[in-house]
């Protein structure tokens, strides 16, 4: 039976590493696909068969153009907060609503880090802070 354990929690590690490793890459997708799209660089595809980015997306990719601007989304938000290309994307999702104000963006992540209970940050922490902070503007009151 200990034998079986022990196998199960290095099997454990060895996916954990993994699920580790590709949520971290989003970033690296994310700056490649914004540069794609801002610099029309889909429009050298296959001899220029794409003519929108929404095209290149689903024609190379299978990726629909929500999800190829979450992934830039995601991008820039790190670039705004932290520069910290290994925070996951769940954790900057809920950022999203503060992404034409990349101020407040670092303002509640640094307050999210801050107030993370037992010093770990996660996305249903940083969805608290910012929808408290959202809350506290509508109310006329800056939490920023």
């Amino acid at each position: 039976m200990e034998v079986i354990v022990e196998r199960d929690k290095k099997r454990l590690e060895e996916l954990e590493g993994i699920i580790e490793k590709n949520l971290k890459s989003f970033y690296e997708v994310g700056k490649s696909l914004l540069e794609i799209q801002r610099d029309k660089l889909y429009l050298h595809k296959n001899g220029g068969e794409y003519q929108t980015f929404k095209a290149y997306c689903r024609g190379t990719w299978d990726m629909g153009r929500s999800n190829a601007y979450e992934l830039i989304t995601a991008s820039k938000v790190i670039d705004d907060v932290s520069g910290a290309p290994d925070t996951p994307i769940c954790q900057t999702r809920p950022l999203f609503q503060l992404k034409d104000n990349p101020e407040q963006q670092r303002i509640a992540w640094a307050r999210a880090v801050e107030t993370a209970p037992g010093g770990r940050v996660t996305a249903a922490h940083v969805a608290k802070v910012v929808f408290t902070a959202s809350k506290d503007i509508r109310r006329g009151r800056s939490s920023f």
